[in-house]
């Protein structure tokens, strides 16, 4: 009987190591999105394997028409490593130009 008890011990020791350590395929580089078009980004991230959300901001005047879609800030940052059920968040400017915007261009913010 007591030779089971040492084993029984390092059996039990051997499970809950196991069960703590993660497989280091669970974690997941956050590509960086910044600058690229939203679509783009939405497929960067589905490719990834990672849950995205998308914040749009509408563009202001005095911005280029070619600004829309652009992702002008995600968090977490790109190259931060994120396990897959992270959600990241993408801020792009509106796809729909507004009337008002002129064509004389400014950087964006």
């Amino acid at each position: 009987m007591l030779r089971l008890r040492p084993l029984l011990v390092f059996a039990l020791l051997g499970v809950v190591v196991v069960a703590c350590v993660r497989p280091p395929s669970s974690q997941i580089v956050v590509p960086n999105l910044v600058g690229t078009h939203r679509g783009d980004a939405q497929a960067a991230l589905t490719k990834a394997g990672l849950r995205y959300q998308v914040v749009v901001q509408p563009l202001r005047v005095q911005m280029c028409p070619s600004f829309a879609g652009l992702v002008v800030a995600q968090s977490p940052r790109g190259g931060t490593p994120a396990l897959s059920w992270t959600l990241v968040t993408i801020v792009a400017f509106s796809s729909l130009a507004h009337p008002s915007i002129g064509t004389a261009c400014g950087p964006p913010p």
